[in-house]
């Protein structure tokens, strides 16, 4: 699998995509990059969390400790993402 950096960001197989596609999703990132760190000078424990297909901005931790429930509380906005997934390689 090859490896190649774009601004900072690792594509996986990046010569798949079109260059105008590659140059939007860095974009979209470096956007929501900005967005959390605004949000984070009002609510310090702001921070994403992906679930399913759902984005979900955060005001403090996703969960009770590691894999403990969840805290719903916590959500302050959620979105679904078009054919997202999600999990850990």
């Amino acid at each position: 699998m090859s490896r190649a950096s774009i601004a900072g960001v690792f594509a996986v197989q990046g010569e798949r995509i079109k260059p105008q596609d590659q140059s939007d999703f860095v974009r979209a990132v470096n956007l929501l990059n900005k967005v959390i760190n605004r949000v984070a000078e009002y609510e310090p424990e702001a921070g994403y969390y992906m679930s399913v297909a759902d984005l979900n901005l955060m005001v403090g931790p996703s969960h009770i400790g590691s894999g403990g429930s969840p805290l719903y509380d916590n959500v302050a906005l959620s979105w679904t993402i078009d054919n997202a997934d999600c999990g850990d390689w």
